[in-house]
């Protein structure tokens, strides 16, 4: 994520010479302040990077050949699931779907802008861990389940694909998608064997990876489109319960457009002036125009 969601993403953009459609607040783009972003990136890199050498030292057994999946010595302490299977398999795809569009619908946890809702705490930052990473594990459990059980993932699979697909459009992020389920087709096809997957199988299941990413892909990009490339921004969308963070004219977080055009909305216009290249507001200039 650090790598194709920040690294190569803003690559592309100075090499193109794209601008940044969405609001990027107080940050003006100087030599400092780049220096300042990839110090903090490069510390979390360098975290993610050691972290795993360590990890690979101390359990050498993570080898790809060792993604086979085994079940338990003991599955006693989840008999339950045989009773209830139905139930859970339901019961995680109706959590699923509600928290992505209560979270879409009220901006908690929104990939790269401050959250437009703040909840009491910690329910924010459980929302993000559930999109980002809680059902998804929850999900890989449901899978070994399924498969020590009833030696099959067919259902957790189409689980794991829609888990992917509700969370990146929740959150706005096309990445998250396939952060999410490729790790889930590659233990899968590793384990066509013990699986009994046949072709047939495994053709219905990269259709379903392939399909739910274009889709998945085509919603953050309407979203997206929406939010900001009509000129409006993403306060026309949500309404921020925290205005010290409206540092800028509602104007100047909008897109800018080549050529000197100029395209005028019902709310403001939008000048070609490279949004980089805006002075931010002092705190007064903005408390004195809000209510």
């Amino acid at each position: 994520m650090l790598w194709l969601g920040f690294f190569c993403k803003t690559s592309v953009h100075l090499a193109l010479g794209n601008p940044f459609v969405e609001p990027i607040g107080e940050f003006l783009g100087t030599a400092d302040e780049w220096d300042s972003v990839l110090l903090v990136s490069s510390i979390g890199s360098m975290g993610c990077s050691l972290t795993k050498f360590f990890l690979n030292k101390a359990y050498k057994h993570n080898a790809p050949e060792n993604l086979l999946l085994a079940p338990a010595a003991t599955l006693e302490y989840s008999t339950w699931y045989l009773k209830y299977r139905n139930a859970t398999l339901i019961l995680s795809t109706l959590l699923v779907s509600a928290l992505g569009v209560f979270n879409l619908k009220y901006g908690i946890t929104v990939s790269g802008v401050v959250a437009a809702t703040i909840l009491p705490w910690p329910l924010n930052a459980f929302t993000g861990w559930l999109l980002y990473i809680g059902f998804a594990i929850l999900i890989s459990h449901i899978s070994y389940l399924e498969f020590a059980f009833f030696k099959t993932t067919a259902r957790s699979f189409s689980l794991s694909v829609y888990e992917g697909l509700v969370s990146s459009v929740s959150i706005i992020s096309r990445g998250l998608f396939l952060f999410h389920v490729i790790p889930v087709v590659i233990v899968n096809l590793v384990n066509r064997d013990k699986l009994l997957m046949s072709w047939r199988m495994t053709s219905w299941f990269i259709a379903q990876f392939i399909v739910a990413f274009l889709v998945g892909s085509a919603g953050v990009t309407l979203i997206r489109n929406y939010l900001f490339d009509d000129g409006s921004s993403i306060f026309d969308f949500y309404q921020f319960e925290d205005k010290d963070i409206l540092l800028f004219e509602l104007s100047d977080l909008s897109q800018s457009l080549p050529m000197q055009k100029q395209t005028k909305t019902k709310a403001h216009t939008v000048d070609s002036e490279p949004l980089c290249q805006r002075q931010p507001q002092t705190q007064q200039q903005t408390a004195s125009r809000l209510p």
